[in-house]
């Protein structure tokens, strides 16, 4: 059970420990922590000034540069530490005119926080401050319209902020200086004060501590919105201030939304003062693209002592993460949360929140009872029943959750060996797809290759689609030196030109493909799949727990057995706990693939037989990790239905605790294998409900992403219901892998017909090829041949049973229906068949007939989109003799309301050992008639097949032509009137 010991006073306000490096520091204020300078951070600056020296001189000597600033920045370069201000102009050239890295985008969207450190290491604190004081006077301007070649700059002289990121670095560093370097620095600032008031501003936010000139650059008539006033909200201790800091902003509110460690700041250091303030910025920014997120302003409220923060949040639950944050309210002071949620229930507001949270403080909710409003009475009462609860014997309790393998002493690896594995890389190609990709490769001339390679020399980190098609193309000796250098474009989003350059070059690609896959495995992990090394193998470890990337753990696992087995031995026997943990669990998947003999032959080459086998012995049921997790603070387990043992005890609370923990040590697509026997001792139906249950209490929450264990909770205990809540979930939301993975972990034929149903109908391309992938994987899971997988593929468009639809007019009703090549038909309530819809008059009901319009538009559409397939498929299964169970022709034919009007007009037979034994018809109520009517009823293991002439004979074939005939049944392809032939 989760354990909740709420402070003994809640109006105690501590800053949260995490909340300390997420603020400005504040010298003083917060936590003393032991900064120091970076001294390779700043000896990487100094190197960089040394390289762009003649860059800086050329921009300097621009006849359009300023003059006093160009023999400044000229004086420094000469003579570093002689000037602030040229300090300054040197760095205000390197950041504007990007000369400090090829992948800059200039002075607001780089990280500078390194030339804090410079400037401290190599000048000190008091001219650190001079310079970046200097910097909101200088910037270095481009004077070409292109602005990504021929760039022309030259350096002026006009306001300009410094980057978020130095000035941030800078204080920082102030607020763990020694007292001394402090003062001095202190007194610089002192002196620079004298000058404009961005220079002030800038003084106020390095150091807070003189709380007088913050109050008085706020005060300044002068003030207006920008970096600043905003960056002052680090410094402000009176809300009033914060205030006035927000009346003011208007179009900068990006400057909050990209440093939200100014309002971190502002809460650590207003305490529950800062709500009127984070209410504020909330409304203010609603519906503001550059304003804060309600997600970061409802986890900061949270944590506030303060009836207002929680009633706010309580007004707006309706959020997904706000109802996160307001459950982390409400459980951190539930005293609180019992008080200001009753005073809601008074105008029948959150009654639903009140309940749940007295089902959670039952105790709590009974000693305060007496002093809420009726109304909360009244639901406290209603939500705290006392049923007879029959208490379950603990011997039907099943062991592991009764006594779960956390509980119990867990012994050591008997064997701890150290083993070496292969260092060598090599590339191991499927038949046909190296010459695949290489066929693929886009063919380029001599000068287009020189053109390309010239654009981005070894050493970049921006090689880009380009680069790599032109390097798929020169000998090794010239892409060497890219290969071994290099790093990726992050604007590459697609793995293919990685396995083409592969292709090309083999092994030598390896080490740039594997910095290109764990630097973005979103994009480039597929590339790894040809390749067999240590190092992909220990990724392949460090992937499987990780559902984003499983599947592609899992096919490098199935392509590369042996060599798998040999490069994850030695980690999963060694002495380092973290890789004994992965490459383990890696090896016990690689037997589950089917791989044991791989793993046990890879251990005898290795002399460690002994140790894996009694590796994969363990029984994966008692494989817990060292530390457990605790329960979810959402998670609420006396609101759980009841869990039925199969002996028809309720399964105990605690033991329901223990549960969930299992679920909570799945791996993401893998359900904790003791989970698999649950259901042996308990009511699957009512397993299955409960999951539910969970997996509602978390998206009430916010759906928090650290508790995605409730999808392998699902898979484990979901059914057909489970399936059908699924399917309405993955039709809107965009939680596709997870929710896709769990259906296929169903694996039902219901869970299938789920899958298709996203595979046609997602809400976007992405999740139907998604879906489509699991559909073809649970297909062959399932033994489906591509014609059964078909007959699933065809959905029900919204038709009643019989294969039609009631249009209705209100006075006037019309049906739709199908004739034998699914074309539409319309018949009114005379029986007489129309060619098309009639249009609404002026005494039909609007509403229905425009409803009943629309029906008549979508559902023929999907039909005949259908159609021609299914007939021709239907001729062919008759052609090539496939046969069908019973079960599939009751459930993919009869009850499939698009095909029963296919199905009617077809003679079907039974056959034994392929000699037809009896032919019938489905008739208009779906029982089974032979030639003569009679009713005719099938074995259940029946072998049945869509009757050719030849099977039947011509006087068979001709008593059913009769039949045909007389209930005026056309055929939707020649069968009866086909050729014996």
């Amino acid at each position: 059970m989760a354990v909740r010991t709420p402070p003994t006073d809640e109006d105690i306000w501590v800053v949260p420990g995490a909340w300390w490096s997420k603020t400005d520091p504040f010298r003083g204020r917060c936590p003393v922590a032991r900064v120091t300078v970076n001294v390779a951070a700043a000896q990487s600056v100094s190197d960089k000034l040394a390289q762009s020296a003649e860059r800086i001189r050329a921009i300097l000597g621009h006849s359009g540069s300023h003059r006093v600033l160009a023999q400044r920045g000229a004086q420094y370069l000469s003579r570093p530490g002689s000037d602030p201000l040229g300090a300054a102009v040197c760095a205000a050239i390197g950041m504007d005119a990007k000369l400090f890295d090829g992948d800059a985008l200039g002075r607001y969207y780089d990280n500078h926080a390194d030339l804090a450190d410079y400037l401290v290491a190599t000048h000190g604190l008091r001219f650190a401050v001079s310079t970046v004081a200097a910097l909101t006077g200088v910037c270095a301007e481009s004077q070409s319209s292109d602005m990504w070649n021929g760039h022309a700059y030259r350096i002026t002289a006009q306001p300009c902020d410094p980057p978020a990121t130095l000035v941030r670095r800078l204080r920082t560093l102030l607020a763990a200086a020694a007292d001394m370097d402090y003062a001095d620095a202190l007194d610089e600032a002192r002196r620079l004060r004298r000058g404009t008031l961005s220079i002030r501003l800038l003084t106020s936010y390095l150091f807070p501590t003189e709380q007088h000139w913050v109050t008085a650059d706020l005060a300044d008539p002068q003030l207006s919105e920008g970096f600043g006033a905003t960056f002052l909200l680090a410094s402000v201790t009176d809300p009033a201030l914060a205030h006035r800091i927000l009346g003011m902003i208007t179009w900068h509110w990006h400057l909050l939304r990209d440093n939200k460690s100014l309002i971190y700041s502002l809460a650590a250091h207003l305490g529950p003062a800062a709500t009127s303030v984070l209410i504020r910025l909330w409304e203010t920014g609603r519906g503001n693209g550059s304003a804060p997120g309600p997600e970061t302003l409802a986890r900061i409220l949270a944590r506030l002592p303060d009836d207002a923060a929680m009633d706010f949040l309580a007004e707006h639950a309706w959020r997904n993460a706000t109802a996160a944050a307001l459950l982390g309210s409400t459980e951190r002071f539930p005293a609180r949360a019992m008080r200001v949620l009753a005073a809601r229930t008074a105008r029948r507001e959150s009654t639903d929140t009140f309940r749940d949270h007295v089902r959670r403080h039952r105790e709590l909710a009974t000693a305060m009872c007496d002093e809420l409003p009726e109304s909360a009475r009244r639901l406290i009462i209603e939500s705290l029943p006392t049923p007879s609860v029959p208490t379950t014997p603990a011997e039907l309790v099943p062991a592991i959750l009764r006594d779960p393998p956390w509980q119990r002493p867990r012994p050591e690896p008997t064997t701890i060996a150290t083993l070496e594995a292969p260092a060598d890389v090599r590339v191991s190609w499927q038949a046909g797809e190296r010459e695949k990709w290489l066929g693929r490769v886009e063919t380029l001339t001599t000068n287009e290759v020189r053109q390309r390679l010239e654009h981005v020399p070894p050493g970049s980190s921006t090689i880009s689609e380009w680069q790599l098609t032109a390097l798929a193309q020169v000998e090794l000796a010239r892409a060497d030196p890219y290969l071994r250098t290099s790093r990726i474009s992050s604007l590459l989003w697609h793995a293919e030109p990685l396995l083409e350059l592969t292709a090309a070059h083999g092994a030598a690609a390896h080490d740039l493909v594997i910095d290109a896959a764990t630097t973005q495995p979103r994009y480039h992990a597929p590339a790894i799949a040809p390749f067999e090394s240590p190092t992909v193998a220990a990724l392949i470890a460090d992937w499987l727990p990780l559902r984003s990337r499983r599947r592609i753990a899992l096919d490098w696992l199935r392509r590369h057995p042996d060599y798998a087995a040999t490069a994850l031995i030695p980690g999963a026997i060694g002495k380092a706990r973290k890789a004994r943990r992965t490459h383990a669990a890696a090896l016990r998947t690689l037997a589950t693939l089917g791989h044991t003999d791989a793993v046990l032959a890879a251990a005898s080459a290795y002399g460690a037989t002994a140790a894996v086998r009694e590796l994969l012995d363990i029984d994966p049921a008692e494989i817990v990790p060292a530390r457990i997790p605790p329960l979810p603070q959402w998670l609420s387990i006396p609101e759980l239905p009841p869990i039925m043992l199969t002996s028809g005890y309720p399964l105990p609370h605690d033991a329901v605790a223990n549960l969930v923990v299992l679920m909570m040590l799945s791996d993401p697509g893998v359900p904790h294998a003791a989970l698999a026997r649950i259901g042996e001792y308990c009511d699957t139906a009512t397993l299955a409900v409960a999951a539910g249950a969970i997996f509602d209490q978390w998206t009430k929450t916010g759906s928090p992403s650290k508790d995605t264990w409730v999808w392998e909770a699902l898979a484990a205990f979901g059914n057909d219901q489970t399936v059908a809540d699924l399917l309405s979930h993955l039709l809107w939301s965009a939680a596709k892998d997870s929710a896709l993975d769990t259906l296929a972990a169903i694996g039902s034929d219901c869970a299938l017909s789920a899958l298709i149903t996203v595979a046609q109908q997602g809400r976007n391309a992405a999740v139907r090829a998604a879906a489509r992938i699991r559909v073809d994987d649970l297909a062959d899971e399932l033994g489906l041949s591509a014609d059964q997988l078909a007959d699933r593929m065809v959905l029900d468009p919204g038709l009643r049973p019989d294969g039609t639809a009631l249009l209705d007019f209100g006075p006037r009703q019309f049906v739709l229906g199908f004739d034998e090549q699914l074309r539409p038909t319309i018949t009114g309530a005379d029986g007489i068949r129309r060619k098309s819809l009639p249009k609404a008059n002026a005494h039909d009901d609007q509403t229905l007939a425009a409803e009943s319009g629309a029906t008549y538009r979508t559902i023929p559409k999907y039909v005949q989109n259908c159609a021609a397939e299914q007939i021709r498929r239907l001729e062919r299964a008759m052609v090539t003799d496939r046969r069908f169970t019973l079960d599939e022709l009751r459930n993919q034919y009869i009850a499939h309301p698009v095909r029963i009007n296919l199905t009617r007009r077809l003679i079907w037979a039974t056959y034994r050992d392929d000699r037809l034994v009896e032919s019938f018809r489905i008739t208009a109520d779906n029982t089974l008639a032979d030639v003569s009517g009679g009713t005719l009823e099938l074995a259940e293991d029946a072998d049945i097949g869509i009757a050719h002439p030849s099977h039947l004979g011509a006087d068979l074939t001709a008593a059913w032509a009769g039949v045909l005939a007389e209930y005026e049944l056309p055929q939707p392809f020649p069968q009866i009137g086909r050729s014996a032939t």
